[in-house]
């Protein structure tokens, strides 16, 4: 399954406004259960949210423990919807891969621009 930017800031942006005390599935419109569960799993790999741990409990979703340092930075880099459009199309036009490291430069240069760096 291809790693998906799009809905990794979409899961983002719905765990950071849950409640952990009482959560509930996060269901981006458009994408599967496995595409969701998928990219939940590579994002706790990568350091970006903390998942409970149920031992020995098969939950429908993953219960979130909350995103990670790294994740809140992550996310305020690219949290406004303007700036992620800006972001996904300098690497468009550089003809880069869309990857963790080069949506954090694309951010800098975006955020060089916008300050008139």
């Amino acid at each position: 399954m291809k790693r998906n930017f799009d809905l990794v800031r979409e899961i983002l942006l719905a765990a950071e406004a849950q409640d952990f005390q009482q959560s509930k599935p996060i269901a981006p419109k458009g994408y599967t259960n496995e595409e969701i569960k998928y990219h939940i799993k590579i994002m706790e790999d990568g350091g970006l949210i903390r998942l409970r741990q149920h031992p020995g409990i098969d939950l429908p979703a993953p219960v979130f423990d909350g995103l990670t340092w790294e994740g809140h930075e992550f996310l305020d880099s690219i949290r406004e919807q303007t700036t992620w459009n800006k972001v996904k199309l300098i690497i468009q036009e550089k003809s880069l891969g869309l990857s963790y490291e080069s949506v954090k430069v694309a951010v800098i240069h975006v955020i060089k621009s916008a300050i008139g760096s």
